[in-house]
């Protein structure tokens, strides 16, 4: 069901066949779990899938379609009308569904919903246990007896206590529900800060990092890196580059669980704190620090890779990423055709720029059918493109494919600069292109020519 989702999409005429296939797999075990049930042995039945997909065939996004998945669980220990579930909750539910013991390493909560029909006794003994077991996580982080969950997870406890001393009295039978309830939240509670502690950066060598970078890029940018060694100079860079490091280490600090300075491999930061003694040697050089002349080219790509960068901090340019490189390839072309223009209107005989116009044009064609022979993303993924029009027709895609082989061969025997194997190369890529097109061809979208 992947693979046809992936290549033939959602409305493909083979899913439906698979699906059916598939229920009539999952009814042939839960007929045996039904005769298993009736000689007193129970059973549990689980259906999942491992990740959603989108319309277009992708699943590498946050999306509602990428992320939901179905969770199907039939047995007798179920509840019906679970909406749903965490995946991070499905190791701890099963194990109380099961009576097995929870993973160590595991800080999901049990989804009380799927336990109702148990009994009471039997429903709080599974809450205790799973935050017994997840506040053993939670004590391991600073301050944790500080917080409100920590009051929350004791409080429990000890009317679970009460409720067990007198539980055969009528008056405990409403205190049953807030117990639940709180043992229910102070497991949600503690899962959501410990699955936000658990992603840990080690922002101090992160930051160390970007100051090396920089003094790379000043060195690299320097004229006068064979200048004698200035210690004012060396002395004023080290310190400019720490004071540097200790800034960013303050803005980027998250004062909630995280040691400030949290660096685990010392021997790493030493290594690193050497290299930076050294390239503030290199950077004390030139006390008159100035940039050479670079060429728009040099520049362009530079700040387009940085701007990049900067883009990701945006989740929606995350998904779009392909946009952001679209616009950047179509300015560089434009700036380019610009600039060559020009040098055709200012010089008399210059048979090159003609040249050059046509090539950056071409170029600017070639985009805009790439960008839109196969529509991605989020936006714009459900728009019809040239993708969808070849697989209506099939004898274009046909002569495109033959048309894109016969091109690399020819390619390939002109680029040849060996005569000797001239012939060599061209018998092989022919036979390469051969391969190529009849693998394309075995499959059950053949290419044909349609008479």
């Amino acid at each position: 069901l992947d693979h046809i989702g992936h290549v033939e999409g959602p409305n493909s005429p083979l899913i439906g066949p698979k699906l059916t296939e598939m229920d009539a797999v999952i009814g042939t075990i839960l007929n045996r779990i039904e005769r298993w049930r009736k000689k007193g042995t129970e059973a549990l039945l689980i259906v999942c899938g491992d990740h959603g997909m989108k319309n277009s065939g992708g699943h590498g996004g946050a999306t509602e379609e990428e992320t939901l998945v179905p969770f199907i669980v039939f047995g007798k220990s179920c509840s019906p009308g679970v909406s749903q579930i965490e995946q991070i909750d499905v190791a701890s539910t099963l194990a109380m569904l099961l009576g097995i013991p929870i993973p160590h390493s595991n800080v999901g909560s049990v989804a009380i919903q799927m336990i109702k029909d148990q009994s009471k006794t039997s429903q709080l003994f599974r809450l205790h246990y799973n935050a017994k077991q997840m506040f053993q996580h939670f004590k391991k982080l600073s301050q944790y007896e500080a917080s409100d969950i920590y009051d929350d997870y004791y409080k429990a406890i000890k009317l679970h206590t009460k409720w067990l001393l007198g539980r055969n009295k009528p008056s405990n039978d409403g205190r049953f529900s807030y117990i639940a309830s709180l043992y229910d939240r102070t497991l949600k509670n503690m899962k959501a800060i410990l699955v936000k502690s658990a992603v840990k950066y080690e922002k101090s060598t992160l930051t160390f990092a970007t100051i090396l970078l920089i003094q790379v890029s000043i060195i690299f940018f320097n004229k006068h890196w064979d200048e004698p060694f200035v210690f004012n100079f060396f002395a004023y860079c080290w310190s400019l580059g720490m004071i540097l490091w200790l800034i960013l280490n303050h803005v980027f600090h998250n004062r909630v669980n995280e040691i400030y300075f949290d660096i685990s491999d010392y021997l790493v930061m030493t290594m690193a704190f050497i290299i930076y003694t050294i390239n503030s040697g290199f950077c004390a050089k030139s006390p008159d620090f100035q940039l050479p002349e670079l060429k728009f080219v040099q520049l362009f790509f530079p700040m387009a890779i940085i701007l990049h960068a900067i883009s990701f901090v945006s989740s929606s340019f995350v998904e779009e990423e392909h946009q952001t490189w679209y616009f950047i390839w179509t300015t560089f072309l434009v700036v380019v055709l610009y600039y060559a223009a020009g040098r055709l209107l200012l010089q008399t005989e210059a048979p090159g720029c003609f040249m050059e116009l046509g090539m950056i044009l071409v170029l600017l064609l070639q985009h805009r059918i790439l960008t839109h022979w196969n529509s991605t993303g989020n936006k714009y993924a459900h728009l019809p493109d040239i993708g969808d029009w070849l697989k209506g027709h099939e004898t274009a895609l046909s002569v495109i494919l033959i048309s894109s082989l016969t091109s690399l061969v020819i390619i390939g025997y002109i680029c040849e600069d060996e005569r000797r194997i001239r012939r060599f190369s061209l018998l092989f890529h022919i036979v390469l292109a051969t391969f190529v097109y009849a693998k394309h061809t075995s499959d059950n979208s053949k290419f044909i020519f349609n008479s």
